[in-house]
C-alpha cells in the first residue's frame, strides 16, 4: 500500500478548482481509468498519461474497521498486516487508508462543477456509492470522520457567538471583498501532509503534472485562470486588441463617409 515520503517541512497545497478531473482531462490530457485493484488507486502512468482510481468505494466503506479491538477480523484486515491478529493501531491505519480512497475520489470529481458533469456524462459505474462520491455532496453519514472535505464557513450559522470578532478579523484580511458580504470564506484547499498522509506522494505526482501543464488553444485560454499572470495577459491582449480593431473600423468608416461627402460636393 502507498506510503508518502514528502519531506515534513515541505507543505504542498492542492485546490479542487485546480485539482480535478476536468483539468486533468482538458488541460493536462490525462485520462481517468477506473480499476478494480485497490492498491493501484491514484497511480499515475506517465506513458499512457492515465490516473487510476478504485471503482468500488462501497468495498472500502464495508471494510473500514470500527474503533477498538474487534473479535472478528476479516480477510482484508488479515492481508493488511503480517500479524495474525491485527492490533488496534493496524486497524486504524487501514481505516485511514480506506477513508482517504473515498475522500480523494470525491475531491477529483465532486468538488468542481465541470468535473461532476464530466463524471455524469461518462458514468458507467455499478457501485451506487461511486455515483454519490463523484456527483453529489459528501455523505452526511461521513461528516464525523477526520477525513472529510474542506468547506466554506458561514459566520451566522457556524460561529453565532464569535461571529462579530471573526468578522472584524475577516474584514482586515480581506479588504478587497465586495461590501455586504458577511461570510467568512475559507478556500477548500487541502494540505497533502495533513489531509492525505497515506496518498500524499501519489497526489503530489499528479499535482506536479497539473502544475506543469499549460492551456491548449483559445478555448482553454478563455476559461483557464489557474495561472493568473497568463490569464490577465491574455485578457489584456484581447481587450486592447479588440479596442484597436473597433477603432480601426470606425476610422475606416469615417474615411469612407468623408470620401463620399467630397464626391457628392464635386458632383
Amino acid at each position: 500500500m502507498p506510503r508518502g515520503n514528502i519531506e515534513p517541512h515541505k507543505r504542498v497545497a492542492i485546490d479542487p478548482i485546480d485539482f480535478n478531473a476536468k483539468v486533468l482531462k482538458s488541460t493536462c490530457g490525462i485520462d481517468i481509468v477506473w480499476t478494480d485493484i485497490l492498491s493501484a488507486h491514484l497511480d499515475y502512468d506517465e506513458r499512457s498519461k492515465s490516473v487510476f482510481l478504485f471503482m468500488f468505494p462501497s468495498f472500502c466503506l464495508a471494510n473500514i474497521p470500527e474503533t477498538g479491538v474487534n473479535d472478528h477480523v476479516n480477510i482484508v484486515q488479515r492481508c493488511w498486516t503480517e500479524i495474525p491478529s491485527p492490533s488496534t493501531i493496524a486497524s486504524q491505519e487501514m481505516a485511514n487508508f480506506m477513508k482517504e480512497v473515498l475522500l480523494t475520489t470525491h475531491l477529483i470529481f465532486s468538488q468542481f462543477k465541470k468535473a461532476r458533469r464530466l463524471f455524469r456524462l461518462a458514468d458507467t459505474s455499478t457501485d451506487p456509492l461511486l455515483a454519490i462520491l463523484c456527483g453529489h455532496e459528501w455523505p452526511t453519514t461521513f461528516q464525523d470522520w477526520n477525513h472529510r472535505p474542506r468547506r466554506v464557513y458561514d459566520l451566522q450559522d457556524d460561529f453565532p457567538i464569535f461571529k462579530k470578532r471573526l468578522g472584524i478579523i475577516n474584514d482586515q484580511i480581506a479588504l478587497s471583498r465586495p461590501k455586504g458580504l458577511k461570510e467568512l470564506w475559507i478556500r477548500r484547499v487541502y494540505d497533502l501532509q495533513d489531509d492525505f498522509p497515506i496518498f500524499k506522494k501519489r497526489l503530489g505526482i499528479v499535482n506536479d503534472q497539473i502544475a506543469l501543464s499549460r492551456p491548449k488553444g483559445l478555448k482553454e485560454l478563455w476559461t483557464h485562470d489557474r495561472d493568473k499572470l497568463q490569464w490577465y495577459t491574455f485578457w489584456a491582449v484581447v481587450i486592447i486588441g479588440s479596442s484597436g480593431i473597433v477603432l480601426s473600423i470606425c476610422q475606416t468608416g469615417l474615411a469612407a463617409v468623408q470620401v463620399w461627402a467630397i464626391f457628392q460636393v464635386n458632383a
